[in-house]
């Protein structure tokens, strides 16, 4: 985490890049909201602070170095001493210094909840006439393509870390409490990391999602014999055909499978196959491109997320 803070011996100085733990970095950011806020020192005195400040030097001087702390170290024990303060006097602000409870469930979840979602859809269409073109189907990988395009867009796009920036004297308005302070301060100064993590977060219930429906669709196979169709207004046999070839191009170069042929398309349109050749074609190829499409794209993308935010 990086800040930039006053010295703890001197007036102001320039801004210097400070490195922080995430635990000591919301116990600084909570501190000063709490003091951009309290301005009359209803919550933590004057001479509370001032004994605070020298108790933190004290106990991060370098005896080879006794006239410059460092100023990491310092900001921390000051913001660990004056929010032991706080907690004495609003329990419920100096909570803050922990991360909120709901992110370690959440991380898990929603990509449970993404898998469960999947699996409940059960079919992709009728529950024993599969679409050789399910509209679902191609919604959801069409999604997935516009992510990784907005993605790749964004790669190239200028970037501006907000995370170098700390907001030092930033003052709340009179009314602002000190929790919203802190969250308006955390974001400004740990956004990209939050962003990380989110991102990570829904790479994985993406992905999950995807698996679920995979799982959907081969469990299906095990209870019901699936029948191979398609019917469309608008769209003749060579179309179909040619959007039936171009999704499953990879995984016929991944499995031991033909793909759909014209002459298939043909005889399959308003008249779904009779035996459960068709069935096994049609859910090997799906459930191979949504896991070469989705699925494994999706967990590196995530597995990249995570360590950008260990990072």
């Amino acid at each position: 985490m990086w800040t930039r803070q006053r010295s703890p011996d001197a007036g102001a100085v320039p801004a210097r890049p400070l490195v922080l733990d995430e635990a000591s970095a919301r116990a600084v950011v909570l501190v000063q909201a709490v003091e951009t806020t309290d301005l009359q020192g209803r919550i933590v005195g004057t001479p509370e602070r001032d004994q605070a400040e020298q108790e933190a030097v004290e106990a991060v001087r370098d005896p080879a170095h006794p006239h410059t702390p460092d100023p990491a170290r310092y900001l921390a024990a000051r913001a660990q001493r004056l929010l032991d303060i706080v907690a004495l006097r609003q329990p419920a602000i100096a909570q803050l210094r922990e991360p909120p409870p709901w992110r370690a469930w959440f991380t898990y979840a929603l990509p449970a909840a993404g898998f469960l979602a999947g699996a409940l859809v059960d079919r992709i269409g009728n529950p024993r006439a599969l679409d050789l073109v399910s509209p679902t189907l191609l919604a959801f990988i069409g999604w997935n393509l516009v992510v990784y395009l907005l993605l790749a867009v964004s790669a190239f796009l200028p970037r501006r870390d907000r995370a170098t920036k700390w907001p030092w004297g930033i003052r709340a308005s009179a009314h602002a409490s000190a929790a919203q302070a802190f969250h308006t301060l955390w974001w400004r100064v740990a956004g990209p990391l939050e962003s990380r993590r989110l991102q990570q977060v829904l790479h994985l219930a993406a992905a999950a999602w995807a698996l679920g429906i995979c799982v959907s669709i081969a469990a299906g196979g095990l209870f019901r014999e699936y029948r191979v169709g398609w019917e469309s207004t608008w769209l003749g046999a060579p179309q179909v055909h040619a959007v039936v070839s171009a999704l499953t191009a990879v995984p016929q170069l991944l499995l031991p499978v033909e793909g759909f042929t014209l002459a298939d398309i043909e005889r399959l349109r308003n008249s779904p196959s009779v035996g459960p050749q068709e069935g096994r074609r049609w859910v090997l190829l799906y459930v191979t491109l949504l896991i070469v499409l989705v699925v494994v794209p999706r967990l590196l993308l995530a597995l990249y997320a995570a360590s950008r935010a260990r990072g």
